[in-house]
């Protein structure tokens, strides 16, 4: 299965590589795991974070956490786009709604 937003927008998501990077961790590869994703250190947050989501537990706590979740990642993304990490893709081309626009503009 292919990531939804790489489909549509055909860029690589916020969250790209967080599955290789748990595969590697599991494996104890950490330096490998780092690479893929550098947040799958907050990996314990982010379960955390669903448990009390899924049993209904919202608190302030729980939003501040999912702001600082939600934050890291974004400040993420823009740093591996500016640092050109290998792991992210950008083929706009081959979007979904690339080329629904394409060719409604043809």
């Amino acid at each position: 299965m292919s990531c939804p937003f790489r489909i549509l927008f055909g860029i690589s998501c916020p969250g790209c590589g967080m599955s290789r990077a748990i595969n590697a961790l599991i494996h104890l590869h950490f330096a490998e795991a780092f690479h893929y994703h550098p947040l799958v250190i907050i990996l314990p947050l982010i379960i955390l974070l669903l448990m009390r989501l899924i049993i209904g537990k919202i608190t302030r706590g729980t939003i501040y956490l999912m702001g600082f979740i939600v934050l890291s990642f974004t400040i993420v993304y823009f740093l591996r786009i500016y640092f050109q990490s290998d792991i992210l893709t950008f083929d706009y081309m081959n979007g979904f709604i690339y080329k629904i626009f394409h060719n409604i503009i043809k």
